[in-house]
């Protein structure tokens, strides 16, 4: 053989040892920081992880201090085929990133980044963590993965946790926080909360602010701006990004009307595709309105319509005729806002900021949506999910059974309204953090 190539044999052999040496050091890293010694408790996550996900922990680590985390996520999404795909191993993977960052968090492990772009930051590692874990259920939900980082919840929480404000601390203890089973979290969460206020950051200017007086782009619902004049000033280069959201929601959309594949809906077995139709749309608006303007609920309801609410899990429901607060003296509330402090004051107000995690926000990942046609064109609907409420962490979960009555003359375009709302929590709400 050739002097010349013995030289080079020889360096691809050491660039061979080099490389399994730093991916033996990285798998190390993750894998001391899953089991460690110094906790005793795995906060609910016993998982081992398989040689699928313990290949794309290899290699996320590696990529660790790549300013954004789609590239570890996007450009090993062929590669890594079973993690993302397959329920078992995306949960396996969800449940290992919770336990590492949830470790770290406790025993306050920070490591610093290069230098990327325009400054040197102390990037932590739960952050980067929080910042996948958010992108692997948003995935799970709808199967785009373009939804993962771009939809209307998770773009603005990535915002959130990969912005360096004085917040950030308070963001991540209680992401992880939600997601834990145990109260290890509990006491620095708390004290969190109290000393750090909820910071955002204006696409505008750049300048940090106060979440409560930024706003959202009304057209995408991600970026926030502190004023008009910097949402104007930026939209030449906002444009691109605000027609992305645009369009990934209106795909999430369009999937979750045909039936999510990631959730329960049914469509067969004698079940009328109109009936799952006419109840994805109304679920759609109806939460919604819910979410972000209750005040305006009383329009989907008849007037002789009958209301029941159960808050804790085995206690009997009140019922209540949809006239009591729509007749309700001595108030000089609008008919819509009596009607929602009387049935839907557990939601609070309304959100002045969709992503603002003190508001309540539903989550159907783990609900479905049941519809069948019934008596006189009408359809029952059952709806269940997890909610979260206004100042509670731990999500609670529901059952809410409609009956839309077809309120249309015959021969008429159908118009569906409520005549029947049962609402049953099936954890009690008012339990102590």
């Amino acid at each position: 053989m050739p002097p010349s190539s013995r030289k080079r044999n020889k360096g691809k052999e050491r660039k061979s040892k080099k490389i399994e040496s730093e991916r033996s050091r990285v798998h190390d890293i993750w894998t001391n920081a899953y089991n460690c010694k110094a906790l005793a408790c795995d906060h609910g996550c016993t998982t081992i992880p398989d040689d699928f996900v313990s290949a794309f922990l290899d290699e996320f680590y590696e990529k660790l201090f790549i300013k954004d985390v789609e590239f570890p996520l996007k450009r090993n999404f062929e590669t890594h085929l079973h993690v993302f795909n397959d329920d078992s191993h995306r949960k396996m993977l969800l449940d290992v990133l919770i336990r590492i960052g949830t470790n770290l968090l406790l025993v306050d492990y920070t490591l610093r980044s290069r230098t990327i772009g325009i400054d040197a930051l102390y990037i932590s590692v739960p952050l980067r963590i929080a910042e996948l874990v958010l992108s692997l259920e948003e995935y799970g939900k709808t199967k785009i993965i373009d939804s993962a980082f771009e939809s209307r919840y998770a773009a603005p929480k990535r915002s959130y946790l990969l912005t360096e404000l004085g917040s950030t601390k308070r963001d991540v203890l209680k992401f992880y926080r939600r997601r834990t089973s145990c109260l290890c979290l509990k006491e620095m969460h708390l004290k969190a909360k109290k000393i750090m206020p909820k910071m955002g950051i204006c696409f505008g200017c750049g300048e940090e602010k106060e979440r409560a007086s930024l706003s959202s782009c009304s057209r995408c619902m991600v970026s926030t701006f502190c004023s008009r004049e910097c949402q104007v000033a930026h939209w030449p280069v906002h444009r691109k990004h605000c027609d992305n959201f645009v369009a990934v929601q209106k795909q999430i959309t369009a999937q979750t009307m045909s039936g999510n594949p990631s959730s329960n809906t049914s469509g067969g077995g004698g079940v009328s595709s109109t009936a799952m139709k006419i109840g994805n749309a109304f679920i759609k608006q109806y939460y919604k309105t819910l979410l972000t303007s209750p005040s305006q609920l009383h329009r989907f309801y008849q007037p002789d319509s009958t209301v029941s609410r159960s808050m804790e899990p085995s206690s009997p429901a009140t019922h209540s005729p949809f006239s009591l607060a729509t007749t309700m003296n001595g108030s000089d509330d609008s008919p819509g806002e009596r009607v929602r402090k009387v049935f839907f004051g557990w939601a609070g107000t309304g959100l002045t900021d969709e992503h603002d995690d003190e508001s309540a926000r539903v989550d159907f990942e783990h609900g479905a949506i049941d519809a069948q046609e019934s008596i006189n064109g009408g359809i029952l609907l059952v709806v269940t999910g997890n909610m979260f409420l206004p100042g509670k962490v731990k999500s609670v979960q529901f059952v809410h059974t409609f009956f839309l009555n077809n309120v249309s003359a015959p021969g008429m375009k159908k118009q569906f309204l409520v005549k029947n709302d049962i609402l049953r929590f099936l954890e009690p709400v008012d339990a102590e953090e």
